[in-house]
């Protein structure tokens, strides 16, 4: 709203739009467990990024289309000296959602926090 001709932020607004933002990923997160192969163990899942890191590249990556998860999987790393990075598939609808978030509620999130 604007007042003295300046916008002022509607907190109550934001933190209602931030708490439904919130919902909207954990509900993402529970379809790509469930539908795009064989399902991660949780700390996998979790270690996903859409961004490069200093460390390790993004993990969230577009081919054709298409969206893939290429999650390391750490478990044989003790053994082996390297982990193996798992490609996931999603399925097209779920990867339109999934780049709906990316493009469109991921920077208004950013933007109100």
């Amino acid at each position: 709203e604007a007042v003295d001709g300046q916008w002022v932020w509607n907190g109550t607004g934001c933190d209602g739009f931030l708490q439904r933002c919130q919902k909207i990923l954990e509900d993402l997160l529970v379809v790509v467990h469930f539908t795009h192969g064989q399902p991660s163990r949780g700390e996998e899942l979790l270690s996903t990024t859409i961004v490069n890191m200093p460390n390790s590249p993004r993990t969230i990556l577009a081919f054709d289309g298409m969206i893939m998860t290429a999650i390391r999987a750490d478990k044989t790393a003790g053994i082996s000296g390297r982990g193996k990075v798992k490609p996931h598939w999603m399925p097209l609808e779920l990867g339109r959602m999934f780049v709906w978030y990316l493009l469109v509620l991921r920077p208004l999130q950013i933007m109100v926090a």
